[in-house]
């Protein structure tokens, strides 16, 4: 279903994510047997202590100088019929702070590829296709990732746990949030908050302990047809990595085929603009 452009542009997108937004707890009512029904969740409300929660936990990534993580994820797509098809995806993340970057992203077919930023350029690999793209970073961190979303209209749903001014860019793209309930699912003490941002309803997993980790992310692109989702659980946190010296830096093999990224590509003209990202 995926085209070797798309699979670059999914792979390159894997160099961030975008935390969206949307609910709170009301009453709790047991499920019916056999249906799909939980606890009721009243959208819209706002919980100074879950929003506390959820900005520590952002002050905390953001002022870590380098760590990495990963996110066993699966993110649906939506048919013509309407028919959810779910895909599944591994990524590990490397983040090197102020304006380095490394994603790894294996696909649930068999394909891996490596996103890097290494401060100035931008590097996507695709191992199995044995082609890659590069392009000129736009600045820092913060400004790659924004270039990601607004020239390569591309979806980062992990990019708030990457860039350098998560707090700032959180707390004014959240427009509701609350706290749902205390979790133990997950192997550890959780508070499990739910939040809306203007295109995005998520729900956000975040460790009870001295350090707060995200643990579980869901997001809700309810503007999408279909509102389709993407869930990642975020394990193997390592606070105190030892990156090589070319972990960041890409230099291409000499079997591999350069191609360009989407936004290098001019289009004719009647070609139509490719759709932004929610």
């Amino acid at each position: 279903m995926h085209t070797t452009t798309s699979r670059l542009a999914a792979l390159a997108a894997a160099c961030a994510f975008a935390l969206a937004s949307g609910g709170a707890l009301a009453q709790d009512r047991p499920a019916d047997a056999g249906s799909f029904e939980g606890p009721a969740v009243a959208p819209g409300k706002e919980s100074p202590e879950a929003r506390k929660l959820l900005i520590d936990m952002a002050k905390f990534l953001s002022g870590t100088q380098k760590f990495s993580f990963k996110a066993t994820a699966a993110y649906d797509t939506v048919q013509a019929t309407g028919q959810k098809i779910e895909f599944v995806e591994i990524r590990r993340f490397d983040v090197q702070r102020p304006n380095q970057l490394r994603a790894e992203v294996e696909q649930s077919d068999g394909d891996v590829g490596v996103a890097y930023f290494d401060g100035k350029h931008i590097s996507a690999f695709s191992e199995s296709k044995k082609v890659y793209a590069q392009a000129d970073a736009p600045g820092a961190l913060d400004d790659t990732v924004a270039f990601f979303m607004k020239e390569m209209k591309m979806k980062l749903p992990l990019a708030a746990l990457l860039i350098n001014k998560s707090p700032e860019a959180l707390d004014k793209r959240v427009k509701s949030i609350d706290y749902v309930e205390d979790s133990d699912i997950l192997g550890t003490p959780a508070a499990h908050l739910a939040g809306r941002t203007e295109t995005v309803d998520f729900e956000i997993w975040i460790d009870n302990g001295a350090k707060p980790i995200p643990r579980r992310i869901v997001l809700t692109y309810r503007n999408v047809e279909g509102a389709p989702q993407y869930r990642a659980q975020l394990t193997d946190w390592n606070f105190a990595p030892k990156f090589k010296a070319d972990t960041f830096s890409f230099t291409p093999p000499k079997d591999a085929q350069k191609i360009s990224f989407l936004t290098q590509v001019k289009p004719g003209p009647n070609a139509k603009s490719p759709g932004g990202s929610p």
